[in-house]
């Protein structure tokens, strides 16, 4: 396969270009879409927007989704996945990947961006062309990305990016998907790409019906509850050949508790979001359930939780302050950090994190927070001037906590778990 040719990116994009459809075509839009003929309000918005991206390109059609949401809380509950189907009807072919991807913006947490890297997945001439996805192939799709002296953002987008793309081009297989991802060299890009297959096995087993402009490649013994785990042991890697995908109704710790122990991690930072799914979004009771996760990464389940958080309260801060503390003392720092992290992946942009941080109490709370602001900080840049003038906003008394994440100083925080 083809290295993808992609411009060099620069930093993330803050700036939606177009001004998108005009006052009136978006009422048009939120009064026909308040109550659809056909009765599915997803789809009426992924139609509007879709037909944007017809008119006024990606730049067009993500100022449109902005303006929407900031009315309507189910749409901006769901942007990402709006985002997500934008990037994929915007891929055109394997040679203009680049072009469409450099035209996203990261709002939403940048899933215009996933979108694009999907779609080169399910395209027959693209990411296996040349036959199956070789480790050189893996290494090139992300390369102009991976050079780049501006940061890691548009990396970490690519590579997750590419996990969404290795899970629908195998199915769900999740055990084949996975197994994509470990042909990156980097741990780092290994993690953030096992975050996409994660993140799209869930999307395509909880809401099958409105996983917006995903390759219909999935059946229906793929979804919840359709699989038989008789021989699935937590940490192992499931029964010779039986294919590892979807949810389980029985298992709430499903599809991590059938995978290996190197994938633990990552699905954890996910897996609240299937807890949520079963149990109707009692925030207590996933905190409970957080509590029967594998010690090692137990941690990981809870800063998922305030990741989920962040969602399910359309990131209020108040909200989140209160949710976080049904975490158990030892873990409620983790919550924090999922989430801050959130609050930075949602716009590429630091300043909302760190406002709730400082309104976290003072402690190792407080300070986990500050500290995982700055390790966005630092995937967002890696400039230091930048870096030092974006934590220079933080709360003065735990600035050199977003400093120690930002790779900056050098501070005892204590352990957060």
């Amino acid at each position: 396969m083809l290295a993808v040719a992609m411009a060099a990116c620069g930093a993330p994009r803050h700036d939606l270009g177009a001004a998108g459809p005009s006052p009136s075509t978006l009422s048009a839009i939120r009064a026909a879409c308040a109550e659809p003929a056909t009765g599915d309000i997803s789809s009426c918005y992924e139609t509007a927007l879709l037909n944007v991206l017809e008119t006024q390109g990606v730049a067009g059609a993500m100022a449109a989704l902005d303006s929407l949401a900031s009315s309507d809380p189910a749409l901006q509950r769901q942007g990402h996945e709006y985002a997500h189907a934008i990037g994929l009807s915007a891929y055109e072919t394997p040679e203009t990947v680049g072009t469409q991807f450099n035209a996203c913006t990261p709002i939403f947490q940048s899933g215009c961006y996933h979108g694009v890297i999907q779609a080169y997945f399910a395209d027959p001439a693209g990411a296996t062309a040349d036959g199956e996805i070789t480790r050189e192939s893996a290494q090139a799709l992300c390369a102009d990305q991976r050079e780049s002296t501006d940061g890691n953002w548009l990396l970490f987008q690519c590579v997750h990016g590419m996990g969404h793309g290795l899970t629908t081009l195998n199915d769900y297989n999740l055990t084949k998907a996975l197994e994509g991802c470990d042909l990156l060299a980097a741990v780092w890009e290994q993690d953030a790409c096992y975050g996409g297959v994660f993140m799209e096995n869930i999307v395509q087993a909880t809401a099958p019906h409105h996983a917006l402009g995903r390759p219909d490649v999935a059946t229906d013994e793929m979804a919840m509850a359709g699989h038989d785990h008789g021989e699935m042991e937590m940490g192992g890697s499931g029964s010779a050949g039986e294919i590892i995908t979807g949810l389980d109704a029985d298992d709430p710790h499903y599809p991590c508790s059938a995978l290996p122990a190197r994938y633990l991690g990552a699905c954890y930072e996910m897996q609240t979001s299937a807890m949520l799914f079963a149990n109707g979004g009692d925030m207590a009771a996933a905190a409970a359930e957080c509590e029967n996760a594998p010690s090692q990464v137990r941690h990981k389940c809870y800063q998922s939780l305030g990741r989920d958080i962040s969602s399910y309260t359309a990131q209020n801060h108040a909200d989140a302050l209160r949710l976080c503390a049904l975490a158990p003392t030892n873990y409620e720092p983790w919550c924090h950090v999922g989430f801050a992290k959130n609050l930075v992946d949602l716009t590429a942009e630091p300043s909302s994190a760190l406002s709730y941080c400082a309104k976290v109490a003072p402690g190792r709370n407080k300070e986990a927070c500050f500290r995982a602001t700055g390790e966005e900080i630092a995937v967002l840049t890696s400039d230091a001037d930048q870096r030092a003038d974006l934590c220079a906003s933080a709360q003065p008394d735990y600035r050199e906590f977003c400093r120690s994440g930002a790779g900056l100083a050098s501070v005892n925080a204590g352990d957060q778990g």
